[in-house]
Parts: C-alpha cells; sequence; structure tokens
C-alpha cells in the first residue's frame, strides 16, 4: 500500500513510495521502492530502488529540487536525485518510525514526526544533520507547519490534544485541548486557522 504522492515542480511526474502491506510498528511486508508515475499517461514509466527495505512513506519536493522520502526503517530521511533516479544521500533522525515531516518554507528545516517514538525531529538540510530531537508523547501522529514557520504542530495519540513547537527554540509552548484524539492537521495559506481531522469523525477547526 501506499499513502503520499509527491507530484514533481514540473507536474509530470508523481513519486509514489511503496510502504509494504502493514500499519506503523505492525508486522508486514517491508517496501523498498518508488514508483515514478507519468501523470499525462497515467503509467508506471520507471521504479527506483532504494537498496534495502526501510518502508518509504512520505515524499516531499524541497526549494532545492531535490526529493526527500521518509525511509521509517533506516530511521532517516532519503535525498533524491529525480534526475538520475537515485538517493544521493540521507539525514538521520535520531528516532524510529519516522512517518511524516514537513519542509519549512524557506527551504532550511524539516520537521519529521517519529509516530511509535512519540518525538519530532528537526533537521537541517543543509548540512544534512540531526539538529533536535522533541519528546512530545508515547506517541504522535503527523505534523503541519505555520506558512511563516514560526510553529510546527502535531497530534498527541494518548491526550486529546494538538501540540505546539515554537521553531526559534525547538521547544513546547503550549498544547491545545480537544474533545477527541487528533490525527492529522494543516494550517490555511492565511495562517490564521488550523484545521484538526479526527478518526471520530469530527473537524475540528482552531483560531491560531
Amino acid at each position: 500500500q501506499f499513502y503520499a504522492v509527491a507530484v514533481s515542480p514540473d507536474g509530470r511526474f508523481g513519486y509514489v513510495p511503496i510502504y509494504g502491506n502493514t500499519w506503523i510498528g505492525k508486522p508486514g511486508s517491508n517496501g523498498s521502492t518508488i514508483h515514478v508515475v507519468d501523470l499525462k499517461r497515467g503509467a508506471t514509466v520507471a521504479v527506483i530502488d532504494l537498496g534495502k527495505e526501510v518502508r518509504p512513506h512520505c515524499a516531499h519536493f524541497g526549494p532545492d529540487g531535490l526529493l526527500y522520502v521518509s525511509a521509517e526503517l533506516a530511521n532517516a530521511i532519503y535525498i533524491m536525485d529525480t534526475s538520475t533516479r537515485s538517493v544521493i544521500g540521507e539525514i538521520p533522525t535520531g528516532a524510529t518510525h519516522t512517518h511524516m515531516f514537513v519542509i519549512s518554507a524557506d527551504g532550511h528545516r524539516i520537521y519529521t514526526a517519529n509516530n511509535e517514538a512519540g518525538s519530532m525531529s528537526v533537521l537541517d538540510l543543509a548540512a544534512r544533520t540531526l539538529i533536535a530531537t522533541i519528546p512530545i508523547s508515547k506517541k504522535v501522529q503527523r505534523v503541519s507547519i505555520s506558512p511563516d514557520g514560526r510553529f510546527v504542530f502535531t497530534q498527541d495519540q494518548e491526550t486529546p490534544r494538538i501540540v505546539v513547537i515554537d521553531t526559534a527554540t525547538n521547544a513546547i509552548v503550549r498544547s491545545i485541548s480537544l474533545p477527541s484524539i487528533p490525527f492529522s492537521s494543516v494550517v490555511t495559506r492565511d495562517g490564521r486557522w488550523l484545521l484538526v481531522n479526527s478518526e471520530s469523525g469530527k473537524l475540528f477547526v482552531i483560531d491560531l
């Protein structure tokens, strides 16, 4: 199964990480490839072999034009050159189960949600190094970032709350209580609202 697709800046190709046939932290098959899909033809035109089973999941293009992919079993973010369709580097996250991540608009930082580890990692894109690992809870799910890059949000899976991290200090500055456990969130482009999805079937709207 796959979850996240990254579309190339020119809109020609979709890059589809093949995670496996299971859920995070559960036994099952471990994916090791990324499918390259021609979006006009609607067909797979190449399969990128990552060299080992890493359960690739989340994928984003950075402002530098490179493709970044979470490699869950490698505790890392893989860096890929799509012109050669190869892995050219990796950034360690310092934690297990790095599943989802966001890239800051200026391209300086990556913020990862390390699900089963219950933490968030802060990565330096230019230096390709780990800056900090921030403990959050026993388990977290997904991550979002404000358009101005000042705050990062992640969803606590033990307590019904959103945890807010100040990117200037890489520290938790507050939590926002919710009626039920949140799963994912996104900030509107104007930076005013945080939209939070819950598996309870409700969407929570937070005035930031």
